[in-house]
């Protein structure tokens, strides 16, 4: 359904692509991009290299797109392709905002015709900054603050799908209201040059037990 893929003999030029897993941007009329990503078991950083290369040219997009076309009320986005196709296969539909700095104005017209949008921020200070940027893009915008040092595929492959639909409050596949929201005022953040959003919630896991634990 996704068409991941490895790169194990590249063609001339793709070399650097080598030994990764290859990310299809898909959508109704096709593959429109691709990125790579190291699968080796070690820190790209201390490796000299980056996780994420993608070929020249290609512009930053949301992965995913497909589950727009979702007939629920409800959409998630995630930090990351892999995290959106890890909840998309949990039963969320999601798209995936590649990397926290890349989250783009436009977007938020993407997410006019759901009732609520799910916004998964990786447990780290990127993943925070990425919460509070698309907060103020989006209407109805229900931040999801996952467990520090984790992001969706790790508490997946912890906790089971079962721990990602506690955080949102769904239950199977029909739409309930989230357990616990703390609604933000609006002098919290700078006022961006899009109109705030009319309500925005947060949920929060490892916070006071009140709010949401697993």
């Amino acid at each position: 359904m996704y068409r991941l893929g490895f790169v194990d003999e590249p063609v001339p030029g793709h070399e650097s692509y080598r030994d990764r897993l290859s990310i299809p941007y898909l959508t109704r009329t096709g593959v429109v991009a691709l990125t790579f990503r190291c699968i080796e078991d070690h820190s790209c950083k201390e490796a000299g290299h980056s996780k994420y290369l993608k070929p020249p040219a290609v512009s930053s997009r949301l992965y995913n797109t497909t589950a727009l076309f979702t007939d629920q009320p409800f959409i998630a986005i995630a930090e990351g392709e892999l995290d959106a196709l890890t909840l998309s296969i949990s039963d969320i539909p999601a798209v995936g905002v590649p990397g926290a700095t890349n989250w783009r104005r436009y977007y938020n017209r993407c997410f006019e015709d759901f009732t609520q949008v799910y916004v998964f921020c990786d447990g780290d200070t990127a993943g925070r900054e990425f919460g509070k940027k698309v907060a103020h893009e989006i209407e109805y915008a229900t931040l999801i603050h996952l467990p520090e040092g984790e992001d969706v595929n790790s508490l997946y492959c912890k906790e089971g799908k079962e721990a990602l639909w506690s955080l949102t409050g769904l239950t199977n596949t029909s739409y309930v209201t989230p357990a616990k929201r703390t609604t933000f005022p609006k002098s919290t953040y700078p006022e961006p040059s899009s109109p705030w959003a009319s309500s925005h919630s947060v949920v929060s896991v490892g916070a006071p037990q009140e709010q949401v634990w697993f």
